[in-house]
């Protein structure tokens, strides 16, 4: 039981990782920039709005890959003491 719990926290660890990692292929593979809006967007050039909407969708890639990476690194560091 306890090697499957062990292989469980490095998976998880690991895939988080990967999407932490690869943010950006997968924010350009499924666009996800074209779905996010910027409040006060209009004081800014348009150039400058895609651009904020691109890193906000990396950031919130990245925030779905640490959902899979902290629970992956705390069974880690409780399953190998």
């Amino acid at each position: 039981m306890r090697i499957v719990v062990k292989a469980l926290a490095i998976l998880l660890f690991v895939v988080g990782a990967l999407i932490v990692f690869l943010a950006g292929k997968i924010e350009n593979k499924y666009q996800l920039g074209n779905k996010e809006t910027i409040k006060g967007s209009e004081n800014f050039e348009e150039k400058d709005v895609d651009s904020l909407k691109v890193q906000k969708a990396v950031i919130r890639v990245k925030l779905y890959g640490l959902i899979f990476l902290a629970p992956g690194l705390v069974g880690i560091l409780i399953m190998f003491d």
